[in-house]
């Protein structure tokens, strides 16, 4: 990481600038990716043995199974599961930095420097705390995008950025300056 990213001005004071501390596998990696894929191996391996009363679960399994082309893309399915959580930290944790002044907080990508989320410093006080364990947090802010379906229909969505995996010791410096 470069000291000094081309975006930021000759004026502003650098309080911290680093990486987002994420770990690959979190606790809601494992609940919605991983625990559910090892499922539905088991479930597409055939190992379990299903009575009468889970008929319904051997139809399923026989219709996986019938042609290569259900069974081989429900694997794929499987693989897929497994596979995001690693392959999401990779493109975007792997690639993030953040950049604290006391004129604003960015996050931007290393390789290009382009600008993914900043928000003004006055602005960082009013970002929901997450508490990491040890000493990091988490600041996010939540927006509304509003835009369309594929059927032209308006569909407003949620969207969290911010800043995860940080010192906490980072927010002393923007307390500091607003009293």
């Amino acid at each position: 990481m470069e000291d000094n990213p081309q975006f930021l001005n000759n004026d502003e004071k650098i309080y911290w600038q680093g990486e987002p501390v994420v770990p690959v596998l979190n606790v809601n990696s494992i609940v919605f990716y991983i625990l559910p894929s090892v499922i539905l191996l088991i479930f597409w391996s055939g190992c379990i043995e299903y009575g009468e009363n889970y008929a319904f679960l051997q139809k399923a399994y026989d219709f996986i199974h019938q042609g290569a082309m259900t069974r081989w893309g429900a694997l794929l399915l499987i693989i897929g599961l497994m596979v995001y959580p690693v392959v999401r930290w990779f493109l975007y944790y792997k690639r993030i930095a953040y950049v604290f002044t006391d004129k604003r907080a960015v996050a931007y990508y290393k390789d290009s420097n382009e600008i993914d989320f900043q928000i003004e410093a006055s602005g960082i006080l009013n970002m929901q705390l997450s508490y990491r364990g040890g000493e990091l947090v988490s600041l996010n802010t939540y927006t509304t995008e509003e835009g369309q379906d594929v059927e032209g229909r308006g569909v407003t969505r949620v969207v969290r950025t911010g800043f995860e995996g940080i010192p906490a010791r980072i927010l002393d410096f923007y307390r500091d300056t607003t009293n």
